[in-house]
């Protein structure tokens, strides 16, 4: 499934300029590192009742630069199995999209096909 089309908005988030990794990460024009993007795009899907322990990422990708005080809108989708595709929006252009790989067993209150509800 292209990552335009993923079914389910999981939430956003924004990293703010004082975020602690800017000041390094090319000084006088920050950009979000991409860990930083994974880490807040896990977050959300672990709010969302979907279980990420063990987890494996199979695919990740950087698109666009995200730079501080963007708002990044996650959707996802279930991808079968065991795997789920995730893609970060800013203004509508993708920055980022990927697939993990996750366990079924989540929490009781998990989205029954490992996405976001």
């Amino acid at each position: 499934m292209p990552p335009a089309d993923l079914p389910r908005q999981c939430g956003e988030f924004t990293i703010s300029s004082g975020h602690p990794s800017l000041a390094g990460h090319f000084p006088g024009d920050p950009l979000v590192p991409g860990v930083l993007l994974l880490d807040h795009a896990l977050g959300l899907l672990g709010r969302a009742g979907t279980a990420l322990q063990p987890l494996q990422v199979l695919q990740l990708r950087f698109r666009a630069p995200v730079r501080a005080g963007e708002r990044v809108i996650l959707r996802s989708s279930a991808a079968g199995g065991q795997t789920l595709d995730l893609a970060g929006f800013v203004e509508g252009r993708e920055v980022f999209s990927g697939r993990l790989r996750l366990p079924l067993r989540g929490r009781p209150d998990a989205a029954p096909d490992g996405s976001c509800q």
